[in-house]
């Protein structure tokens, strides 16, 4: 829910002055992307908390070696570990969800037989019921920048100020804006103009 308090002109202004939020206005996507992929990597007990708890256990990836690929057969992350089954995030900064894309990206996503937890990250509420859609015979569900802001701070140890874990923080603050601003934008109601 956004902050009514808050005006459009203030997110983003706030949004201005975030670092990361210039570092990111050329790629989009990719920014966030690479980003999560490098947390995943650097700052394994924290992603871990947010990650692993978006897929379940499994006894046949025992031996599975803990990597995140970026772009692999077009999906934009896809993490394995051990003891866990994969998970792939297609990331939706500005686009819209495209149901078409994701039924192809299952059918790539489970091409080896693997069985990976879909999840679609995107500022975008793409309308499904109970925030899950069966594609290509696999459940997709949509995780919201805003959920994704608070699992990452609530991952981080409030004593830990090193520069990733600070990172990451402002990170949650320019995934917590972008939602924000995208709320004070978006109609809500038939009777709302679009200006």
């Amino acid at each position: 829910m956004i902050n009514t308090d808050r005006t459009l002109a203030a997110i983003v202004e706030q949004l201005n002055d975030e670092p990361l939020t210039h570092l990111m206005l050329g790629h989009r996507e990719l920014f966030h992307s690479n980003l999560l992929a490098w947390f995943f990597r650097c700052i394994p007990d924290a992603a871990d908390q947010i990650f692993g708890s978006l897929t379940t256990d499994s006894r046949t990836q025992s031996k599975a070696t803990r990597e995140v690929h970026r772009e692999k057969n077009n999906l934009d992350l896809l993490f394995r570990w051990p003891g866990r089954h994969p998970l792939v995030i297609e990331n939706k900064v500005f686009s819209l969800p495209d149901e078409q894309q994701l039924e192809t990206y299952t059918a790539r996503a489970t091409a080896n037989g693997d069985s990976p937890a879909l999840w679609l990250l995107s500022l975008s509420d793409p309308g499904w019921q109970d925030g899950k859609k069966e594609l290509a015979g696999s459940t997709w569900r949509w995780l919201n920048y805003k959920e994704l802001a608070e699992r990452i701070r609530s991952s981080l140890a409030p004593e830990d100020r090193t520069y990733p874990a600070e990172t990451m923080r402002h990170y949650a603050l320019v995934a917590d804006l972008l939602s924000d601003l995208v709320q004070s934008v978006i109609v809500h109601d038939s009777s709302e103009t679009v200006a």
